[in-house]
Formats: structure tokens, sequence, C-alpha cells
């Protein structure tokens, strides 16, 4: 476990935790079991122990963005919600006052209550993810592209109509593409009544202009 990492996730500022930060812990929670397990506790303990609103409210956001991540397989949300002092760690910080702030009021309290109450979302969300190894990534990305040639034949499903489309939009309209032209016939491909065609027009050619 990577406490130092942790520990600037979850520092004492106004600064928000930089989003690299958030996908660097939830992949060392992925390494092993065991190292998922402790970043749990460490951050309940922390959410628990200490009483500054924005170490709670980092601590809070950090357990939201790891539960949601695809990296985990709902390992993470399976170590918080078997452990009752994580649980009420993060339910008693549903109900987190203190005195008002001069300036924000009672914003950074309110901050941290609905945090709390994300966090808590995400532990117990039946999402996909838990038990689909990682499909909603792959998921997500194929519904943002299309599906893939396998795909569309795998499930029984029909290929679009009209068959595979060509790129277009690509290259001159004005070109035509020599290929498709219709190409003179070489002497390999022809009949013997084409050979014999031909051999008498060269002949009649010859007579008639001889030079």
């Amino acid at each position: 476990m990577d406490r130092q990492l942790l520990a600037r996730a979850t520092e004492n500022s106004d600064a928000p935790t930089p989003g690299y930060m958030y996908l660097d812990i939830a992949k060392n929670a992925a390494s092993n079991p065991s190292t998922c397990a402790d970043i749990a506790k460490y951050l309940t303990t922390r959410l628990a122990s200490k009483n500054n609103h924005n170490i709670k409210y980092k601590c809070l956001k950090v357990i939201s963005k790891t539960c949601g991540s695809p990296y985990l397989r709902g390992q993470f949300k399976r170590c918080l919600s078997q452990d009752p002092n994580a649980m009420t760690a993060i339910k008693d910080a549903l109900q987190f006052r203190g005195p008002p702030d001069p300036v924000r009021g009672d914003e950074p309290y309110e901050r941290v209550r609905t945090a709390a109450k994300e966090a808590l979302d995400a532990v117990y969300s039946d999402t996909p993810q838990d038990n689909s190894g990682g499909a909603p990534f792959a998921t997500s990305v194929s519904a943002s592209y299309g599906p893939s040639a396998h795909q569309q034949h795998a499930g029984g499903g029909a290929p679009a109509p009209g068959g595979a489309r060509r790129m277009e939009g690509i290259g001159n309209p004005m070109f035509s593409d020599p290929r498709l032209e219709p190409q003179p016939k070489g002497i390999a491909n022809m009949t013997a009544k084409d050979v014999l065609s031909e051999a008498k027009e060269t002949v009649m050619g010859i007579i008639k202009d001889p030079l």
C-alpha cells in the first residue's frame, strides 16, 4: 500500500485531489486483495479519526472513485461493505457538522455530508462491474464506437443491411479507379475464335496498307 500517495490524496487543503491520484490509488488497490483491504481500512480509519472537513471530504471522494473503478471489479466495495467499522465511519459522516465558516457558512460540512451519501451509494450500487470482470469499460467503448464485427456475429445478430460499406468522403471524387475500368483482353484470355479474328484483321490491315 502506498501510504504517501493516500496521504497526499487526502491532505488538509482546499485544493482538489488531482485526477491521476484516483487512478493510481485504484491501480494500487487492484494489485492484490490484501492491498485492497489495507487501502479501505486506511481511508475509513482516517475518515473517522480526523475532524477536519477537507480530510473527511477527500477520504469520501477517494472511496467513491475507487468503488467505481473498473480495475477493482467490485473488490473494494466488498472490503468496505464487509467491515462494520468502515461502514460506520461513512454513515457517521452523513451527520457531520461544525462551527459555521466566517465566509462559507455550513458549505464545507454540507459537502462532506453530500460526499458521504455518494460514497454509500457507490458501495451499495449494483453495477455490472461487480460480476462481469471489467465489462463496463468494454461496454462503454462499444457503445461509443459501435459493435465490432465479432460482436455482430457472435450473438447471432445479422450484419448491417447492404453488407460491408466502403469508406466514403475520402479521396478525389473525380478520380476514377483504374482497377474498376474494363481491361483489354490478353492473348492468354482470348478464345480460338478471338485469335483468328484478330489475325484476320491484322492481315487485312497489312494488305490494305503494306507500308
